[in-house]
């Protein structure tokens, strides 16, 4: 290599992480089938506590949310208002955030 060549880095292909990738990962982290009236879909369930200010004193407030593929988001027509069950409780859904990586999360609240 004295004479100028250089030595290459092996080239690395990523396949591109893919719709059914994007299942399993869900599915591998503990994901729950939850049930919409338009159908069914895979989804991580978090309910954590948020501090809410109220000017005289700090409250905590659940937010129920859900992480899911945005294809089942377009597929099944989740919109603001519908009621979802997981686990057998219903949620009705406040508002879609889609992620910008084929993830989105639903936020929720009991009805």
């Amino acid at each position: 290599m004295g004479d100028g060549a250089r030595a290459s880095s092996p080239s690395i292909a990523m396949e591109p992480i893919t719709d059914e990738t994007r299942l399993e990962c869900l599915e591998m982290l503990g994901g729950r089938c939850v049930i919409a009236p338009t159908g069914q879909f895979m989804a991580i369930f978090k309910d954590p506590f948020m501090p809410i200010d109220t000017g005289e004193v700090v409250v905590e407030a659940a937010q129920p949310m859900l992480t899911c593929r945005t294809s089942d988001v377009h597929r099944l027509q989740l919109r603001k208002d519908m009621l979802l069950e997981v686990d057998g409780t219903q949620y009705r859904l406040v508002r879609h955030e889609p992620g910008g990586s084929g993830l989105s999360r639903l936020v929720l609240r009991t009805p």
